[in-house]
This record gives C-alpha cells, sequence and structure tokens, in this order.
C-alpha cells in the first residue's frame, strides 16, 4: 500500500496520507483530486508500507509505523 508522507525540514513528520496521486498526471487529464502537498522546507515520500498500517488502533501508532517507515526508506 502506498502513503504519501510530509517531513520538515528537519526530518520530523508533518503530515500523511493514505495513497499517492500524481498531481501533475491528474492536471494533465483534467481531472482534480485532493492531496497533500510539500510546502516551503518540507519535503515529500512516498512509501510502501504493509497493508496492516489499516489496523493500527490509535492515531500516535499511525505516526509511530510511518516514522518507523520513513527511517528505513532513508538507509
Amino acid at each position: 500500500m502506498k502513503i504519501t508522507a510530509i517531513t520538515t525540514k528537519d526530518g520530523k513528520l508533518a503530515a500523511a496520507s493514505l495513497g499517492y496521486t500524481n498531481i501533475a498526471e491528474l492536471h494533465s487529464h483534467g481531472g482534480l483530486r485532493a492531496a497533500i502537498y510539500a510546502g516551503p522546507g518540507q519535503q515529500l515520500h512516498v512509501l510502501d508500507v504493509a497493508d496492516d498500517i489499516l489496523q493500527v488502533g490509535s492515531p500516535q501508532e499511525f505516526h509511530t509505523r510511518i516514522e518507523s517507515e520513513l527511517h528505513k526508506a532513508r538507509k
């Protein structure tokens, strides 16, 4: 499963969303959808995570799992 994550310039998780949308591709086809964007000094990451991410019990657990996946992706 794809997760889109945004990190701050110091590497901390700022936002995460299930899925990934290629915004440029949508605009070229005239489609509109909601998406998260990286702001100034932030970085967008597209992560492949296990489907069991949907089974987390709390927002904090989701946050912890995404930070763990970001750490793995940076190695």
